[in-house]
């Protein structure tokens, strides 16, 4: 299950206020936008906040739709830009990104590379007790001593 970290801040932080100004909207439903464009990023950018493989003349519908604004696309993604939501990747020619993304999405995104690097020693540890238990058997099939002791 994914999460985002949010602070108390974000309600009247700088950007939320001139965003929720810019598309006439409380800092409540500006911020609801924000969280599910963001829950989005989760699935779909990388953990520095890129969008990768986003045609530049889709991005506004993509967002939009990812943060279910019902407004004119252009409005929202201009204003995302505007108030400092949005920015062009400084690596990454032709794509834009989150600002900040890895300080809302950071630990969430930390826990699943973790969860992930766990699965791998576990199937690799259940690998190695399964090569383990097939060497215990003898080439004509025969139970070796070792198991028949169980």
């Amino acid at each position: 299950m994914a999460w985002l970290e949010t602070h108390q801040g974000l309600w009247t932080h700088r950007k939320t206020l001139d965003l929720a100004s810019a598309l006439g909207l409380s800092e409540t439903y500006t911020v609801a936008h924000l969280i599910r464009l963001w829950h989005w990023g989760l699935d779909n950018a990388t953990p520095d906040g890129d969008l990768l493989g986003l045609l530049p003349e889709r991005v506004s519908n993509i967002l939009t739709r990812a943060a279910d604004f019902h407004g004119d696309p252009d409005t929202f993604y201009q204003a995302l830009r505007s108030a400092g939501w949005i920015e062009d990747s400084p690596t990454l020619p032709n794509t834009v990104r989150f600002h900040d993304f890895y300080d809302y999405a950071g630990k969430y995104l930390e826990r699943k590379v973790e969860k992930r690097d766990q699965m791998r020693r576990r199937r690799l540890s259940a690998d190695t007790s399964q090569d383990v238990a097939s060497n215990n058997l003898t080439r004509n099939g025969n139970v070796s001593p070792v198991q028949e002791k169980r």
